[in-house]
């Protein structure tokens, strides 16, 4: 599978040591969901069915920096992803990139991730929600001081 896209980089960056993050852009080719998966998308049409797949295929790999392998992710009845015991995750995606990250729940409590079109966020909240790496370069300067 790909390494992390550079455009993605930011978004590790965000992360401490302990929390693994996978992130793939949308148009990469995600091997097939599981078996006990399919159930979860056999209805969806095919942009969900992409996006479910290359979510789950970033979970994943990022399950198995835990030493988890080809564990199903199904999820609870709201919809959110069902974690292996001891773990805390999150999946998103936008419509370029999709991402997840987990952690061993000794570590943190919860964990959670979100992407956004830029423009489709509110410059009312982006001072709310961004960090200075999110930034573009002038505008990081400014919001760190630098």
């Amino acid at each position: 599978m790909p390494d992390i896209p550079t455009e993605c980089s930011g978004l590790a960056e965000l992360f401490p040591e302990h929390v693994h993050l996978v992130c793939m852009r949308v148009t990469d080719t995600p091997p097939p969901v599981l078996n006990t998966e399919q159930p979860l998308i056999e209805k969806a049409v095919a942009k969900r069915r992409r996006e479910f797949s290359i979510g789950r295929c970033c979970a994943r790999q990022a399950l198995g920096k835990l030493g988890f392998t080809n564990t199903p992710i199904l999820h609870n009845q709201n919809g959110a992803p069902m974690w292996p015991e001891g773990i805390v995750g999150s999946i998103t995606h936008s419509s370029t990139y999709a991402a997840a990250a987990v952690a061993e729940d000794s570590r943190l409590r919860g964990l959670g991730i979100d992407m956004e079109t830029v423009s489709r966020v509110s410059t009312r909240i982006t001072d709310k929600v961004l960090t200075c790496l999110l930034y573009t370069s002038d505008a990081a300067d400014e919001c760190c001081g630098v």
